[in-house]
């Protein structure tokens, strides 16, 4: 996926246990950068991703996790996916890579995101002809054809030992979710 995204794990595990894993996980260190427990906010007793700390366009931004509080701030920017358990046989998430390089192409996916991923489902057939269609609005021209990870900036995630300052906007809104972290 490093081809069409700049790759990031973002994990709510200490880096201590989760970075030895990552570097298992990642050899050829396709993943762009690591972030952890320490880079997420606290909020009602839960830790989350914010992705607005990541330094980057929220429209570029999608995360992928099995908790719905990890991504409760941004959930225009989340696919929801079953959580792992040690299964070698669990191949569930190389389902995404149609979907994804489909989003890779557009402009903002938070124009695609909220109409084929509801109550934390994705409808994998809606969600290839929601991209289909905003493909077709701009007259069958693909977006930007891929996204550039190598011309990014290095990560800036803003400094988690002082309390988390939320950005307000139109464009941002919260869900209520379960509290179900996962080691990524």
């Amino acid at each position: 996926m490093a081809k069409h995204f700049e790759v990031v794990i973002f994990t709510a595990s200490l880096s201590k246990y989760a970075d030895p894993l990552m570097d298992q996980m990642d050899p050829k260190g396709f993943s762009k950068g690591r972030l952890f427990r320490e880079h997420c906010s606290f909020i009602n007793g839960v830790f989350v991703k914010d992705m607005s700390q990541l330094g980057r366009h929220e429209k570029d931004v999608i995360i992928i996790d099995n908790s719905p509080t990890a991504y409760m701030l941004q959930p225009e920017c989340a696919l929801p996916i079953l959580s792992w358990y040690n299964d070698m046989n669990d191949t569930y998430l190389k389902k995404y890579i149609p979907l994804l390089i489909d989003l890779s192409k557009l402009n903002d996916v938070r124009d695609a995101i909220p109409h084929f991923c509801r109550n934390n489902v994705i409808e994998m057939d809606l969600a290839r002809q929601v991209c289909n269609q905003i493909f077709m609005k701009f007259d069958n021209k693909r977006m930007p054809q891929y996204r550039e990870a190598t011309k990014k900036e290095p990560l800036a995630v803003v400094d988690k030992t002082r309390p988390p300052q939320r950005k307000h906007s139109e464009n941002s809104r919260q869900s209520s979710s379960h509290d179900v972290e996962k080691d990524q």
